[in-house]
């Protein structure tokens, strides 16, 4: 081996040791850090590993991947999906995705290239067996991070469900969940080859303790699908070991003590789960509250819903990656109303790429984990221990995909897990490499490697510059506090104008923001607030024009307008809007209070009502409703809706106050009040603001008297008190009913 060879062979190696430790980035100067830090070094990494591979694949067949039936699928997979994005209903995002997800084709295509390289040059079972065993010593560090994060300690925030450096639970336990079977595996393995006493002894222990900190980082994520998904993946795993495993007692016992200890766990829970000690734990009451009834199992089931509407929509080849935010908008379910606004996941890895690729997308990443159940069963190249492991490890990852999402992460480590048992099932049958008889020469070796340098140059480059130049000055232009319109646009500007291939909405839809704090600052002058508005519209407008059938984008921009008071400018986007979402209720409540403010009160009343009728168990429908019926004059109506919402003493909407006083029915308002006082009568605010509705009912008698009935029970603020009555009594009270 040259000198040119054995660095190339080492920059790819290096690489490959390099993904556990993209878990550990978190990039603070850019947008998303805890997401396009990892994605962003993942990308760059697999390119410079990928250049030097394939310099010395073109030389040398024993660098080239064996034929498999884990390629073909991945390759059918890559190839179908590609196809799907291309066609799909916004192809340059299906294929480059955004900041938030950093996903599209271009990552699957870098996972494909993952999967390529690390079955060629992992090509040992001792080179496997490091590597994991550097990703499970990476798992225990975050892992430790995590336990320092629950308890508070040094420089860590303490409470809560933790996330380490991976930014949100779900990843985080995903993440554990692969690593504590990887940690079983290579712990069986300690066992099974024939290594020393010495050496198995502390490998052991260090398994055992890692996989009782990735048990614990888990259960502290409070991720209760990936909980579960962890208990029956250990169960499954354990109840294959007591089938296949009797000829090892101590196997064999093994098994039986972990199932009976699941057992009695999580019945026990079960008797205990309604205690104080359970409820006053976060996690645990997390835990001992799981049902179909919980809000987020409800809007996960009504997402596979929406879904199912756009399966068969589009079944084929389905709407590409990022596709289900057309898929959400078009079928949506009014009972999401409390729920997040938006989704562009359908939180269920079946949907997802049902979704992304329709039918064909589905099977052919079903069918990865068909190839790799047949390898790890039928090939030979696994013994007992390990096939119940790999078995109960893609048990456990299936259920939990069922209820989330893939990120770079998991992505790294599923891909590395096919890439495992593809390498060792080749090895076990001693596949010879693909085209083994077609090579350049071996002195073409330095002039390959020269041309990998340019072409992962030029691939890293096209691929990322631009994104990360853009995504570092968004940052510094969202970040940026007491600065004049001038330099907020300039900066804006700066992050527009390098046009990156991905991030342009999210870049507007922050401008968007900023514009709207822009029109709520008084420190501003109106010269100023018009001009940086017109400068967010004309960047909102782009963007529709690049993604016209994207109902957020219309929506936000004419709720823009709303607020700038632009209401005949707003009516278009709003009705597109409506036109893409036809159920979602807060394109009403826009629609709504445009018409209000061009006095039309009965399309006002058609726009929130209609809303209401959508989801009627929803407060804030139900109010609008009635306020809307106020303004109308619909008294009867509004009286219906008033009193289910007042019902429970709540304190009356701000919005049915002003529709009141518009009326003049400051009798109506008093009503609203009492509804309050009568549930909580020490509530001062309620008191003074009762009294206030009767002052400006012209009744100053009476709201004298409860002003100081008020002084009365609450004496620390009599003084206070004396002061408004005092007012009232002289005619000079300027206090409202609110």
């Amino acid at each position: 081996m040259n000198r040119v060879e054995q660095i190339l062979r080492w920059i790819t190696l290096g690489g490959v040791f390099l993904m556990p430790f993209i878990v550990l980035i978190v990039a603070e100067s850019l947008f998303f850090p805890y997401i396009t830090g990892k994605n962003f070094a993942f990308r760059i990494i697999v390119e410079i590993m990928t250049g030097a591979w394939l310099a010395l694949a073109l030389v040398s067949p024993a660098y080239r991947p064996r034929p498999s039936w884990m390629l073909a699928a991945f390759t059918a997979f890559i190839i179908i999906l590609g196809i799907a994005d291309i066609f799909g209903v916004n192809p340059a995002k299906s294929i480059w995705s955004n900041f938030e997800r950093m996903e599209g084709w271009v990552t699957l295509a870098h996972l494909f290239a993952l999967f390529v390289v690390s079955t060629s040059v992992l090509t040992t079972e001792r080179l496997w067996k490091h590597f994991w065993l550097v990703s499970v010593v990476v798992s225990v560090i975050v892992g430790v991070y995590g336990l320092l994060q629950a308890m508070g300690i040094g420089v860590f925030s303490g409470g809560g469900r933790i996330d380490a450096t991976l930014g949100n639970t779900t990843y985080m336990a995903a993440y554990m969940l692969v690593h504590l079977f990887v940690a079983a595996l290579l712990f069986s393995s300690a066992w099974v080859k024939k290594t020393g006493r010495r050496e198995r002894m502390v490998m052991s222990a260090f398994f055992i303790a890692a996989v009782l900190i990735q048990g614990t980082a888990l259960l502290l994520t409070g991720t209760r699908g990936t909980i579960l998904a962890a208990v029956g993946g250990v169960l499954l795993t354990a109840l294959l070991l007591l089938l296949l495993g009797r000829n090892s007692r101590m196997v064999w016992r093994a098994s039986a003590v972990v199932i009976g200890t699941i057992v009695l766990l999580t019945s026990g829970f079960f008797f205990v789960k309604d205690q104080p000690w359970v409820n006053d734990t976060p996690i645990l009451k997390r835990l001992a509250t799981i049902s179909l009834e919980d809000k987020t199992v409800r809007a996960r089931f009504m997402n596979w819903g929406m879904a199912w509407e756009g399966v068969k929509e589009r079944p084929l080849l389905g709407w590409g990656q990022a596709g289900y935010n057309y898929v959400f908008n078009k079928n949506y379910n009014p009972d999401m109303f409390d729920q997040e606004a938006w989704f562009d996941r359908v939180h269920n890895s079946v949907f997802d790429w049902a979704i992304a690729g329709g039918i064909l997308g589905l099977l052919s990443y079903f069918a990865l984990y068909v190839v790799a159940l047949l390898y790890i069963w039928r090939s030979g190249a696994f013994t007992i221990p390990e096939r119940s492991i790999l078995t109960g490890l893609g048990a456990a990852y299936v259920f939990h995909n069922l209820f989330v999402f893939d990120n770079i992460t998991s992505y790294i480590l599923f891909i590395m897990l096919l890439g495992y048992i593809t390498a060792r099932v080749a090895s076990h049958t001693r596949a010879r490499p693909l085209f083994a008889s077609i090579a350049l020469p071996h002195k073409a070796l330095p002039v390959l490697a020269l041309g990998a340098i340019f072409a992962v140059w030029g691939v890293a480059y096209a691929l990322n510059a631009d994104a990360l130049a853009s995504n570092r000055a968004l940052l510094y232009a969202m970040s940026a506090q007491e600065i004049s319109v001038d330099e907020r646009i300039a900066r804006f500007e700066e992050a527009l104008a390098y046009n990156p291939p991905f991030g342009m909405q999210e870049i507007r839809e922050q401008l968007l923001q900023t514009g709207s704090r822009t029109l709520a600052d008084q420190r501003i002058s109106d010269e100023d607030k018009v001009r940086y508005l017109t400068f967010v519209h004309g960047e909102m407008d782009k963007q529709i024009a690049a993604d016209p059938d994207n109902a957020r984008l219309h929506l936000l921009t004419g709720a823009l307008l709303v607020e700038a008071r632009q209401y005949d400018a707003s009516l278009p986007y709003l009705l597109r809007a409506q036109e893409l979402s036809p159920t979602k209720q807060s394109i009403f409540f826009e629609l709504g209070i445009v018409a209000w403010n061009r006095d039309k009160e009965e399309e006002a009343l058609a726009y929130f009502c209609d809303a209401y009728e959508l989801a009627p168990q929803f407060a804030v429908p139900k109010m609008y409703c009635a306020a809307a019926a106020v303004r109308a004059g619909e008294y009867e109506q509004a009286d219906t809706l008033i009193e289910e919402l007042m019902a429970d003493g709540s304190v009356p909407p701000q919005v049915l106050i002003d529709a009141y006083a518009a009326q003049k029915r400051f009798d109506k308002i008093i009503e609203l009040w009492q509804y309050r006082v009568q549930a909580r009568p020490l509530d001062v605010q309620a008191n003074v603001s009762l009294a206030a509705a009767h002052y400006l009912n012209g009744d100053h008698a009476r709201a004298i008297e409860i002003l100081e009935e008020m002084a009365r029970q609450v004496p620390a603020l009599e003084e206070r008190l004396n002061v408004i009555i005092d007012e009232i009594k002289s005619g000079t009270a300027n206090i409202g009913a609110q």
